[in-house]
């Protein structure tokens, strides 16, 4: 694949996370966050299941993959409904940046746990992303920003929702890849 098919898959990949997200806020707020989650999960789930039906049976022939299936299942509902309600409850615009600590704390979870290891440049761009994102979402006066710590409650609506779902997403990623390098990357997902 050429640079530029890569940068344009991931540019069409960025605009329908966007609006995806969009449209499960959406739907969250009209139906509620489990009936939005069940028809999502169906719709996934027919439209992956012809694609990996003669592999399943490979979770259950090698010794942990069934159990890390199971985690990977269970993290990944509970991350779903944390996420379904504080899109549905909070604001987009606040939902949005607290997720993408996804990114920090995936990459501490694989050096703490899995042992990965990253340069120190990769470290101080990831410290950065991480200073920029804590800005992004603490609620401040428009004069001064550092005023936050006058305020009785300084994190704006539903951002602790979407940090427990940053941290269970987290955790997905995690296993999701401990699961495609065991298996196979469709089966996994």
């Amino acid at each position: 694949m050429s640079p530029t098919a890569g940068l344009l898959a991931a540019f069409i990949a960025f605009l329908a996370w966007g609006f995806g997200d969009f449209a499960i806020q959406r739907s969250v707020r009209a139906v509620g966050a489990v009936p939005a989650l069940f028809f999502i999960g169906a719709f996934g789930l027919f439209g992956l299941l012809p694609f990996v039906w003669s592999d399943i049976p490979l979770f259950f022939s090698q010794g942990n993959l069934d159990m890390l299936l199971g985690f990977t299942g269970v993290a990944t509902f509970i991350y779903a409904i944390f996420l379904f309600k504080s899109l549905g409850q909070g604001k987009l615009s606040v939902t949005e940046p607290v997720m993408s600590f996804e990114l920090p704390i995936t990459i501490a979870i694989g050096i703490l746990i899995i042992g990965e290891t990253i340069s120190s440049f990769q470290l101080f761009l990831t410290i950065i992303i991480f200073i920029g994102l804590i800005i992004t979402v603490i609620h401040r006066e428009p004069s001064h920003w550092w005023q936050f710590f006058r305020k009785h409650s300084f994190l704006e609506h539903r951002v602790v929702l979407a940090g427990i779902a940053t941290i269970l997403s987290a955790m997905t990623n995690v296993f999701t890849g401990v699961l495609s390098q065991q298996s196979k990357p469709s089966l996994a997902i």
